[in-house]
């Protein structure tokens, strides 16, 4: 059964309160970033260019934009966290996700 595009409210008997179903969402894009983070912290320009490097970039539509909103979403349902800093490359203060 597909879930409706939009909130449907359903009133199951007078004595019992509404129920609101909502639509399931999927996100191919946040569904990448957890598997990149599941191998290891990264930085989200570090997570673009493995994406790219991939060729990711095909079946995700991959733009800084989307990445960084995501990235936000993920953080502030407690998904993912900030931490203090990747370790590598030539800036070690580089703040990644983890």
């Amino acid at each position: 059964m597909t879930p409706p595009p939009f909130n449907v409210t359903v009133y199951p008997s007078t004595d019992m309160p509404p129920i609101i179903i909502r639509p399931k969402r999927s996100n191919p894009l946040a569904l990448a970033v957890l598997a990149l983070l599941f191998e290891r912290p990264m930085h989200p320009y570090e997570m673009a260019a493995t994406l790219k490097e991939r060729h990711k970039e095909d079946s995700i539509k991959l733009r800084y934009g989307s990445l960084y909103t995501v990235i936000d979403i993920l953080v502030r349902e407690g998904h993912i966290t900030l931490a203090k800093h990747c370790g590598t490359g030539a800036d070690l203060s580089a703040p990644c996700m983890s």
